[in-house]
């Protein structure tokens, strides 16, 4: 009888961190915090990204969810996908959402999608 065992994959984690009205100096300091430790960030609009690009190391990888291949916005469930398969990398992920992520209608299937995957 064999006893082998397999390694898993080291799963990553997620914060969802709201962008704020739009301006990056307005970031809360736990904001501002998150994103500086952050392997991974995930933007859809523009006010997450001036906030990514002003807070975020050099080296971040940005994961662009707004618009997919064929120019047409991301559904909700392709936004999930794009963040639990950044999680699966193993590192630190930050889905930076304008405005409040709790009031955002995609947040809670985005949680929902990290839960199921274990992340």
């Amino acid at each position: 009888m064999s006893t082998r065992t397999t390694k898993k994959k080291p799963v990553g984690s997620v914060a969802f961190v709201g962008a704020g009205p739009g301006d990056p100096d307005l970031l809360t300091l736990r904001a501002v915090e998150t994103l500086r430790r952050a392997d991974i960030v995930v933007v859809d609009q523009e006010a997450s990204r001036a906030a990514a690009a002003a807070y975020a190391p050099v080296e971040v990888e940005l994961v662009d969810a707004s618009c997919g291949q064929d120019g047409q916005p991301l559904t909700h469930a392709a936004r999930a996908k794009l963040v639990t398969t950044a999680a699966k990398k193993g590192g630190f992920v930050v889905r930076l959402m304008d405005g409040d992520p709790a009031l955002f209608h995609g947040f809670a299937e985005e949680a929902l999608a990290c839960d199921k995957n274990g992340i």
